[in-house]
């Protein structure tokens, strides 16, 4: 009897052990799973940062592509102009020169 008891102890001990053991793990695994949430918002969030990041010095990129281009295309304005000013001038010391060849 005194073995039976014993034995009904121990198998009530081991039941209180597995039960507090559950409990644990419902609470741990609770826990991960919070965890978890906060990773993948995490992740999220980074990942919308990583978008509109890019999207940003995107649109930097062009804008200063677009001025270069835009900056370039004045230039190359300036410098026509300019050549056809020195042909003019060209032209004129030419026509200068031809003209006193002639009154030689």
């Amino acid at each position: 009897a005194q073995a039976q008891a014993a034995q009904a102890d121990e198998a009530v001990r081991q039941t209180r052990e597995a039960e507090e053991l559950r409990k644990q793990i419902a609470e741990h695994t609770e826990k991960l799973e919070a965890v978890q949430g906060s990773c993948k918002e995490a992740k999220e969030a980074a990942d919308k940062y990583k978008e509109e990041t890019t999207k940003a010095i995107e649109s930097v990129r062009d804008d200063a592509l677009g001025a270069v281009a835009s900056e370039s295309k004045e230039a190359v304005a300036a410098l026509e102009t300019k050549l056809g000013e020195a042909t003019t001038a060209q032209n004129e010391m030419k026509d200068k020169l031809q003209q006193l060849q002639k009154s030689d």
